[in-house]
């Protein structure tokens, strides 16, 4: 009885020990499975706030995109890439590591559009003081059309039509239509099949706030003289563009973007540029001429006075004057400037 006691005893301390050590290597087993997950998960949110940091950065500065090498964060580390996809659309990528694991977060962000106004005709006469304006309408193959054309210049059917002219004091919209012979009156096209298209109402934006937001955003300058084949800004890269003397264009000079001159403007040749194109006057009350040849805006065109004596704005040649809302949506894309935001267009993993 007492040797197969202990024999028993024996036996159940085998069996014991084998069960504590299949316990000891579950437990180790779990402990590691556990690490492993608790790494995962920190990786995970490392990798989350190295996301963080770089939404920072473009909100920031659109285009610091410099990568983020191996910044340290809570014991680990992430490392974030900037991906070009569109100019207004960029992918981030962020790699998390803690300990042995790591992983990884993505995001696809685009930048939110510009504050640009929906400009109500071809071509907006903002006067801020002035009753007086001294226009000169000669020959009759101009067009000044606020139905809607697209990028390419031809009319878009079924798309709401903008005014040919529109004067934010009735005395300047009577002068012009005074101006106008009666053959000319046609040429002026546009909202409510109105003929001649020239009407005075208010512009619906404060177009000082928006001159001034463009005056201080970063531009390129241009000088006072532009001629021959010259290409400002593409469809894919439209540009903000600034002539502080007043601007002389001609040749075939193309451009896409905003134009903002102070002073006087005048186009001859083959000119064409499609988006806005704002003149605000300066010591040459001159403020728009088209001198000769086919020049041709396709957008909108805004003139501003500030001044309190007449401006001059003349007409000649075959130029075309051509409302666009396309043209418009495209900056509002593609052309950033001023207070912008950015938003997150999917999440990637």
């Amino acid at each position: 009885m007492g040797r197969a006691l202990l024999l028993f005893l024996a036996g159940a301390g085998v069996v014991f020990g084998v069960l504590l050590g299949q316990m000891r290597d579950q437990n180790l087993r779990d402990a590691q499975l556990s690490s492993r997950y608790y790494e995962r998960v920190l990786a995970r949110e490392i990798a989350l706030t190295g996301l963080g940091h770089g939404l920072r950065r473009l909100l920031e500065d659109w285009n610091a995109r410099t990568p983020i090498e191996e910044r340290p964060y809570q014991g680990g580390r992430y490392t974030v890439r900037f991906c070009e996809i569109e100019p207004a659309v960029v992918r981030l990528y962020a790699v998390g590591r803690y300990g042995g694991t790591w992983d990884t977060a993505g995001v696809l962000v685009r930048r939110s559009g510009s504050p640009i106004p929906t400009l109500p005709a071809a071509i907006t006469l903002v006067s801020a003081f002035s009753d007086e304006i001294s226009p000169d309408f000669r020959g009759n193959a101009f067009r000044i059309d606020g139905r809607d054309h697209g990028l390419d210049g031809r009319p878009r059917s079924g798309s709401s039509a903008a005014y040919g002219i529109l004067a934010t004091r009735a005395a300047i919209q009577d002068r012009i239509i005074r101006a106008l012979n009666h053959q000319q009156r046609d040429n002026i096209q546009g909202r409510n099949d109105l003929v001649p298209n020239v009407v005075f109402e208010g512009a619906g934006f404060d177009a000082a706030a928006l001159i001034e937001q463009l005056w201080q955003a970063e531009a390129l300058s241009l000088p006072s003289r532009l001629s021959g084949a010259q290409e400002i800004g593409t469809l894919e890269r439209p540009v903000l563009a600034r002539a502080p003397n007043g601007l002389e264009l001609s040749g075939a000079v193309s451009g896409v973007g905003i134009l903002l001159v102070d002073g006087h403007l005048r186009l001859s040749g083959n000119v064409r540029w499609r988006g806005m194109v704002i003149v605000r006057n300066g010591e040459d009350l001159t403020v728009m001429e088209t001198v000769s040849g086919t020049p041709q805006l396709i957008g909108a065109l805004l003139v501003y006075n500030t001044a309190s004596r007449p401006i001059a704005f003349r007409i000649n040649g075959n130029p075309s004057l051509l409302y666009s809302s396309e043209a418009l949506a495209l900056l509002r894309q593609r052309l950033f400037f001023g207070p912008t935001g950015i938003e997150v267009a999917n999440w990637l993993r």
